[in-house]
């Protein structure tokens, strides 16, 4: 199996630890550093294109910045600049001279031009969720699929906390339409094998739109394409658990009720996607709490 990298999320970290590479072969996980001066508060959005890695991460709470990295050979950064029109970096694409950004904190999906694979100038809003510049419907994850841009958001919140949105869905921004509503939490949708992957994180499930169904436990987020039959789903600590229906919930542990526990642990998941079953859970507690994104398809030699 090649080594993969994971995106780790909310937790402030020394900019050393940037993206942690896991071997999966031996269980060892090391750190690849990202660029920053300051502190990090984690690493969220990866993707490809070519040879490139592309990573969002926030300095500060506040100040969201793009990495990109040499994805081939020893994953050096090549670029590392700010993105002063993102508020709260999710995830973002990249591709066909271009790079989708969701912009969380503004209800915003924004487009830069790539010159050389690079950003330059100032990005155009591809669609909004809202015109509040606020983070009101919680968008959180962008793919592209035959030609179509696919965004999910956790819909509008009926209380303080994010976990009483309860009407997700994924919209398709090239159509102008819903394709899936009354979602729990969808995050981390992805294009892989003529299909559209997407997790349900709340209800602790991997779907597809082709029918793929696969129960985990903890608060699920983030997945990446192992192989033709696997495919690696990240799980969460630091969330909490209705007693009455089971939903995990999505606030922090810093946000939660004192009388609710934290539960779920952080690890990646190796999921079947012929049998629909998993293999094995992979212990990723030593590095943090919360996995974002998982970039498995990236084979390196660092």
């Amino acid at each position: 199996m090649a080594r993969i990298l994971v995106s780790l999320c909310n937790e402030r970290r020394h900019p050393a630890k940037g993206l942690l590479l896991y071997d999966l072969m031996i269980g060892r996980g090391c750190w690849i550093p990202v660029a920053a001066e300051d502190e990090i508060t984690g690493v969220r959005g990866l993707s490809t294109c070519g040879n490139l890695l592309y990573a969002l991460y926030d300095v500060g709470w506040t100040s969201t910045r793009l990495c990109i990295f040499n994805g081939t050979d020893d994953l050096a950064v090549l670029y590392d600049g700010p993105l002063p029109e993102v508020v709260d970096p999710h995830s973002l694409w990249v591709g066909e001279g271009h790079m989708l950004v969701t912009s969380t904190g503004t209800d915003e999906l924004l487009a830069y031009q790539l010159r050389d694979e690079f950003p330059v100038g100032s990005p155009s809003t591809v669609w909004r969720a809202s015109s509040a510049k606020s983070d009101t419907h919680h968008l959180n994850s962008v793919a592209v699929h035959e030609g179509h841009v696919l965004v999910s958001t956790c819909g509008l919140r009926s209380g303080e906390l994010w976990r009483s949105a309860e009407r997700g869905y994924i919209y398709d921004v090239t159509a102008s339409q819903v394709l899936i509503a009354d979602l729990h939490h969808p995050h981390s949708l992805k294009a892989a094998l003529n299909d559209i992957f997407y997790i349900e994180s709340s209800r602790q499930v991997l779907r597809s739109f082709g029918g793929t169904r696969v129960n985990l436990s903890g608060y699920l987020r983030g997945c990446g394409l192992l192989d033709a039959t696997s495919m690696l789903v990240g799980t969460n600590v630091a969330r909490t658990t209705s007693r009455s229906t089971g939903i995990v919930h999505n606030d922090r542990w810093w946000y939660a009720d004192e009388s609710e526990q934290p539960v779920g642990e952080c690890t990646l998941a190796l999921v079947n996607l012929q049998n629909s079953s998993v293999e094995r859970y992979y212990d990723l507690s030593p590095f943090g709490r919360e996995v974002y994104d998982v970039c498995a398809s990236l084979t390196t030699t660092a």
